[in-house]
This record gives C-alpha cells, structure tokens and sequence, in this order.
C-alpha cells in the first residue's frame, strides 16, 4: 500500500465529526458512485413505466427492497478511492454480481431492518465476516460511536420523502389547477400507468439522492472506529516517517530499542540520525492525537458520612415539608389556571372586536340574517360583478363580443354575469375562490338556493370553457361559443329573479 496516496487524513474523531468527514468524501467521489447506482437501477426505472398499472407496486416494493445491494458498489468505490484507486465504472460493475451475492439472504431479510446497516456493510464487503466472527466484530465496533448509525438511517427515510413531496410540489408548479384538477385525483396516481410511473420516479430521484451520502457516511464512521481500535493513525505517521527518512522498518525499531540495549559506541553518522528520528517521535508524541482529554464523572460515596436518624421526628418534619409543598402547588396552580382562562377571554374579545366583521362572509354561522344582508364581493377573479358593471342584455352584448374576435371578453362578460347573478340570490362567495372551488359550492348549494338543473349545466360548460381559454389558452369552437352567447338570457334571468 502505498501511503503517500491516501486521500483522506487518518486520525480519530469525534463521532459527528466522522460523519461530516462522510459528506466530504461523497461530495468527492459523488459522480462516479452516481454513475454506478443510475446504471444498476435503470432496469426498474424502466419497467416502472413499462408494467401495467396494477404492477406497478411490485417494483417500487422490489426498488426499495433492494437498496442494500445497491450499496455494495459505492462502497467498493469509496474503500478503493481512499487510497487513491480509481475504479473504472466497468471495474466496478463486473464486480457486481460478485457483490451482490454476498450473504444475500440474510441482507434481504432480518438484516434489511437493521438501523445501523451503513456502519455494519464493510465488515460483511471488506473484512469477509459471517456468523459469530460477524456478530463479534459488531459488537467490539458498536460499543463506541454506533449512535450516529441509526441516526442515519432515520434522518435518510425523512429526506427521502422530503424529496418525494418536494419533486411534486415541482410537478405542481408547471400545471394550472384550473386545468389539470383532475391531475390530483386517486384515478391518476392510483389507477393509471402515468401517475404510478411518476410516484416510482419520485421515489427513485429521492433514492439516488440520498444512497451515496447514506454509503459514505456509514463508511467513515466505520473508518473512525477502526482508527480508535487499531491505531492506523500511528501505524501511518511510522511508516511515513521511515519512507522519508529512507530508514527500513527494522532499522527504525532497533533505534527505538537502543535505551534497552546495552550502551555502545556509535560512529557519528548514526548518532545524527538517531537524533534526527528521535526528534521526530517526540515530535509525534507532543502531537494531538497524544493529548485527547476525556472528562468522566462518577457518583462515589463519601466515606466520612454521618448516620441519619431516622426517629419519629424526622418522619414527622418531612411530613411537614411534603404536605406544606403540596399546598403552595396547589395555590400557584390554581392561580395560574385563573390568568390563563383571563388570557383566553381577553383574546376572544379582541379577535371578536378587531375581526368581527368577517362574520358577515359566512352566511351559514349567522343563520338569523336576512340574505340582502350578507357579504357579497364586489370583485372576484380581478373581474366587476355588481349588478351595475353588467350590460342590460347580456346575451347580445357577449354575441358581439364573440362575433368581433374578442372571445375572450365575451367569455369573461359571460362568467362575470353568472357570479352576478349568483350573489344576488345568496351564493357566499369569497374574494379568494378559485373558478373549481366556486363550481363545488354552486353543486353543494343548488337545492338550498333553487337553482335549476339546467342552469347549474350552463354554469358548469361555461366554468370549463372560461378556466381552458383564460389558463390554457384554449378557446371553444365557434358553434359552442355562440351557444353559450345565446342561452344565457335564457337561463339566467330565472335564477335572478328568483
């Protein structure tokens, strides 16, 4: 091995300081393991979208299942890129398989639930342990700094659906609700081949995200651990010391040994260079890794304590003391319940008196008003929808609109004279609705208010049409547009005088 290769410092660290070593070496070898966990996973990216629907779940289950194999690769990158080997990704994925075969069952089974997966992957990969030799080895390694481990795995689950909800609201961007209102619906995502396509997508993203960090950091927490147990940090500094000075390992531990040895004459030569190399081990021995405080404390008795009497007095005054101590509680916590319901009162006063007037947007909690009482906007969606904003024929007036090319003001004269006139018998409509959200309550209140049928279908087209052309920039056919021109005179005026 060569030393002067290694690319990481050996020496030991705090256990959260090992991990924050991990994310450096991810962020270093990031893309080769990237490359190498995108090649190997291609085929379930595939068949995501390939299967049908009520596949679909077996291979996001079996993509999932399968990650500590996936692992084994960015750890087989990581444990040579160390020392300065750069694997090949065609290196690596001839030894796949070879990888993956490693005590297989039981990584898929009891071991796949294990917390600490990340930390216990290299004793299965780079020492070959099985069985008790394994059982025994994680146990010397989790003695110490094992906690950070199951921290890993736990904080990995989280952001990984972080990243999953995260690539959806991103999705959710780039689609007008207006228009793909039905995009968020249990047919899309549960039913069709798309929607389960995109949740396996998701998830996919969020585990190619998350696999080299979890690898790494496992991998440096167990480097740690082995440093502490082993000492490879002294072990390196020797050989250094002996490569640079050009002395073999012998020779340097014949002048270590030279106090213990009978005393000798020695020429100059090698009395210059026994200074020279024992300089350097003091200097050694002065370093850090020499001088790591550790503060414990432990409960001891003391040894001069004097004997307690316990007679009937002493029983008497803790009584005392106990029962004294439960009455002062019992008064500051009376106390205290007095000023928080004093608290919650003068709240409730101030919400009724600063904000009472937005009662009035809510019919249905003032049930003993008069309906020409009621709050009703004076503009919705940016648009008039007062009575006196709206031509005497509407109809005739949206026709012209329609036959002059401006379809788009004749749909909106034609919306914006609907929500007039829905106000008008009642409808509690609200400055911040939306064009779906006003449909919903129109359905959900037309026994209530008397609206026809037929009415609540125009309102319904004319919703469709008005959402495609203001959002997706989808005008109707010509035919269509004219309809909805001519039969609003026809439909409307009933709900307005009603």
């Amino acid at each position: 091995m060569n030393l002067e290769r290694i690319r990481i410092a050996i020496r030991p660290r705090r256990d959260w300081e090992a991990v924050d070593l991990g994310l450096q070496m991810a962020r270093q070898w990031w893309w080769p393991m990237l490359r190498v966990w995108l090649i190997i996973t291609m085929p379930w990216l595939i068949a995501a979208w390939l299967v049908p629907p009520y596949y679909q779940w077996l291979v996001s289950v079996s993509l999932w299942w399968c990650k500590p194999l996936f692992e084994r690769p960015l750890l087989m990158i990581l444990s040579q890129g160390v020392f300065g080997v750069k694997l090949r990704t065609r290196e690596v994925l001839r030894a796949t398989p070879r990888l993956f075969l490693l005590q297989i069952f039981p990584s898929l089974t009891w071991r796949r639930f294990s917390f600490t997966r990340s930390m216990d992957l290299p004793v299965v990969q780079l020492e070959g342990l099985h069985g008790a030799e394994r059982r025994a080895r994680l146990n010397v390694l989790h003695r110490v700094d094992s906690g950070p481990a199951s921290w890993l795995t736990i904080i990995g689950v989280h952001v990984e659906s972080f990243v999953m909800m995260a690539c959806a609201a991103l999705l959710a961007v780039f689609i007008p609700p207006e228009v793909a209102d039905s995009l968020w619906r249990w047919e899309f995502w549960g039913e069709s081949r798309a929607g389960g396509a995109l949740l396996i997508v998701f998830a996919y993203v969020a585990m190619a995200i998350m696999g080299p960090l979890f690898v790494a950091c496992g991998f440096a927490l167990y480097l740690n651990r082995r440093v502490k147990l082993e000492g490879w940090d002294l072990e390196i500094a020797f050989k250094r010391m002996a490569q640079k000075r050009g002395v073999s390992a012998l020779v340097l531990l014949a002048l270590l040994a030279l106090p213990l040895a009978p005393p000798a004459i020695p020429t100059a030569q090698a009395q210059s260079e026994r200074e020279r190399i024992r300089e350097e081990i003091i200097a050694i021995k002065q370093g850090p890794d020499f001088h790591r405080m550790e503060t414990q404390r432990v409960i001891k008795a003391k040894e001069n304590h004097q004997e307690i009497n316990f007679n009937e007095g002493f029983w008497q005054a803790l009584l005392d003391f106990f029962s004294g101590a439960g009455k002062a509680a019992r008064a500051v916590a009376s106390i205290a319940e007095i000023a928080l319901w004093v608290v919650v009162l003068v709240a409730v006063v101030f919400l009724i008196l600063k904000y009472g007037s937005w009662l009035e947007r809510f019919p249905q909690l003032l049930p003993g008003r008069r309906r020409r009482a009621e709050y009703r906007p004076q503009t919705l969606f940016g648009m008039a929808v007062t009575r006196e904003s709206l031509p005497e024929d509407v109809s005739a007036a949206a026709g012209a609109l329609w036959q002059a090319g401006e379809r788009r003001q004749a749909l909106a004269l034609l919306y914006r004279a609907s929500l007039a006139s829905l106000l008008q018998v009642g409808m509690p409509l609200r400055e911040g609705s939306t064009e779906q959200e006003c449909l919903r309550l129109v359905e959900r209140l037309q026994a209530e208010l008397d609206i026809p049928a037929e009415s609540l279908r125009y309102f319904a087209h004319l919703t469709r049409a008005w959402s495609e052309l203001a959002y997706g920039h989808l005008a109707p056919h010509e035919h269509e547009g004219l309809e909805l021109c001519r039969d609003w005179n026809r439909l409307w005026p009933e709900v307005r005088h009603g």
